[in-house]
């Protein structure tokens, strides 16, 4: 069991304060915990739960079918269900029932999935290792460019035979 130091790294609160591409000034604080595996497997069965039992079709390039979830709508829940697992504080305005713009819910689950990221541990090319916070300004760089896209280059496809 983890000592109260070590649960107090657990989690993170942070003051958000951004205007939307709608125009909307939204301030408010928050607070999201290390994910456990219970909390993994609740963010898969939530995702499955607003993807309606449906999944991305992918080919042997990596590229969208065309067939199946749309890939935007598909990360869209990818964010939704990692951010309401993931906090325990979060300001009213936050709700997908009521929030339109995207790029907002983009920068929360930003600062969710690097606070998640945080705590892997990465091997470097001479068999080093370090943290993800050390390669924050790099990763950062990446997940900028690589913002949409779904499924990285190692993971395997899985195709379906009709």
């Amino acid at each position: 069991m983890p000592s109260d130091q070590d649960q107090k790294q657990l989690s993170k609160t942070w003051q958000f304060d951004e205007k939307g591409q709608d125009g909307i000034q939204y301030s408010g604080k928050f607070t999201c915990n290390k994910m456990t595996i219970a909390s993994l497997r609740e963010v898969g069965i939530t995702k499955a739960r607003l993807n309606g039992g449906y999944f991305t079709v992918y080919d042997e390039d990596g590229n969208a079918t065309g067939k199946g979830l749309d890939p935007q709508c598909d990360y869209l829940n990818t964010m939704w269900a990692e951010c309401k697992v993931a906090l325990t504080v979060q300001p009213a305005w936050f709700d997908d029932s009521t929030l339109y713009d995207v790029t907002i819910l983009q920068k929360v689950h930003k600062v969710v999935s690097e606070f998640e990221n945080s705590f892997r541990v990465h091997r470097t090319d001479g068999g080093a290792s370090e943290t993800s916070s050390e390669r924050e300004s790099e990763e950062q760089k990446k997940l900028e460019s690589l913002l949409g896209e779904m499924v990285e280059e190692d993971v395997p496809t899985i195709h379906k035979k009709r």
